[in-house]
């Protein structure tokens, strides 16, 4: 009995997490559609005003800033435009019809293979009475200094 008992407490314990999991698991986020956007009519609209209308307008634009309490009759506005200017509308100029810079021209142009610093010294006349001796490119004396050099760094 004692084996069964500690088998069944050993797959409660692992079946907890599980458990746990699905119970704090949002089932609604399974499902989730979005809501539809709901369109909404323009709340701006460009309204031409008769002269009329446009000094009762004025009127009530500069009488709105005049009230009755102590600190709001300091605050005042004094509109000094009377009547707006008329004036004729003009289109607004398409974005093909602007005016756009040049475009640049291609310059033919190659870099030098090297540097002017690193380029090779010009080369030098050879006297006629030059020795026909060959000396090699890597003297023995000199693989055997820079030999003793390296052993020398390696030391440290």
């Amino acid at each position: 009995m004692k084996g069964i008992v500690g088998e069944l407490a050993s797959l409660f314990t692992v079946l907890a997490i599980p458990a746990g999991i699905a119970a704090i698991f949002p089932f609604s986020a399974i499902g989730f559609r979005a809501r539809p956007v709901a369109m909404r009519e323009p709340s701006v609209a460009f309204v031409t005003l008769s002269a009329e209308d446009e000094a009762a307008a004025m009127r009530a634009t500069k009488t709105s800033w005049q009230g009755n309490a102590g600190n709001i009759l300091r605050v005042r506005a004094d509109l000094f435009l009377g009547n707006l200017p008329g004036g004729v509308e003009k289109e607004a100029l398409d974005v093909a019809e602007r005016s756009r810079p040049p475009s640049a021209r291609d310059v033919d142009w190659t870099p030098p293979p090297y540097l002017p610093s690193l380029a090779a010294p010009p080369p030098q006349a050879i006297p006629e009475d030059a020795p026909d001796e060959e000396i090699p490119a890597f003297p023995k004396e000199e693989l055997l200094s820079l030999e003793q050099i390296e052993r020398k760094e390696n030391q440290r």
